[in-house]
């Protein structure tokens, strides 16, 4: 199987639990490609290298070429940033730019063959990583950790990153409940939300 794994930084010193969890999917017999938001540092891009891992970059705006169902997905992409009283919130406006990204990395995975969308961290890349998935109808799944859990407060986007994915993990069982509060009050469980 080809999987796309969306990160913000790749590599990164203070997340070499994603590569060591890539290089397992790796020994699994998974074609892993790494789809980085930005560069590292040069200094931790030496420190701890890529491993062998294939790292595709964003991409200026200017660069991202006509996928076959780009207009069609760029209205489905829209309902992301949209509240339930049709406003687009200040905290989803500022991601717009992550559009285009997803558009260009999703005629990249195209290309490549890609069969499984990832995103690590409930926020940005996940959003990325579902925006992929969805322009190319592929199965979508994340990671939350901590940062993402308790310093971000957008609700709705975590509610809409469990609602589209085939599973999320949470790296304890405290995360996934507190996750769970967050997105559903009152329930007790979620089959496909796992702790790590």
């Amino acid at each position: 199987m080809k999987l796309a794994v969306v990160v913000a930084q790749f590599p990164r010193l203070s997340e070499t639990f994603i590569l060591r969890e890539l290089e397992g999917l790796r020994e699994l017999g998974f074609e892993v490609t790494v789809y980085s938001l930005s560069a590292p540092r040069p200094t931790e891009a030496e420190l701890v290298g890529n491993h062998g891992f294939e790292v595709v970059r964003r991409v200026p705006w200017a660069t991202v070429p006509a996928a076959p169902r780009s207009l069609a997905a760029l209205r489905d992409l829209l309902d992301l940033f949209v509240s339930g009283e049709g406003a687009v919130s200040a905290e989803r406006l500022s991601d717009l730019r992550h559009v285009t990204t997803a558009l260009r990395w999703a005629c990249d995975m195209t290309q490549r063959g890609i069969d499984w969308v990832h995103g690590h961290f409930a926020y940005v890349p996940s959003m990325v990583a579902l925006m992929c998935a969805r322009v190319l109808d592929l199965p979508f799944s994340f990671e939350a950790h901590a940062w993402d859990l308790w310093c971000t407060r957008d609700d709705a986007l975590l509610a809409k990153l469990l609602e589209e994915a085939r599973f999320a993990a949470v790296c304890t069982d405290y995360g996934r409940n507190y996750l769970m509060a967050r997105t559903n009050p009152g329930a007790t469980s979620y089959n496909d939300l796992h702790a790590l």
